[in-house]
């Protein structure tokens, strides 16, 4: 059975009224590790230009971290500039677990 791409797990982040979904999504994504780096990267870049939902930036946050692929620092670290205090506060959780 073929796996999800990054892209089409990354359709459920705008979807909060399907928590379940999202789980499932971000497991996946998790689970591809390195695959789904490069779409989390392009979402969050996105996200911080356009500035929409907060808890899409906030959710491609918390899977970059999880996946603990070292090229994720950078988008990271430039999410700490974000105009929201929630992702600023994921993306130093995140960053914190990255460089232990």
């Amino acid at each position: 059975m073929a796996t999800p791409g990054g892209d089409t797990l990354l359709s459920t982040f705008s979807e909060p009224e399907e928590p379940e979904t999202r789980e499932v999504a971000v497991a996946g994504m998790i689970r591809n590790g390195g695959q789904a780096v490069p779409a989390l990267i392009k979402k969050l870049a996105t996200h911080q230009q356009e500035y929409p939902a907060i808890h899409e930036r906030v959710m491609a946050i918390k899977v970059l971290g999880e996946i603990g692929d070292q090229s994720v620092l950078e988008p990271l670290i430039a999410a700490l500039d974000d105009p929201s205090a929630d992702v600023k506060e994921n993306a130093k959780m995140a960053l914190a677990r990255l460089t232990k």
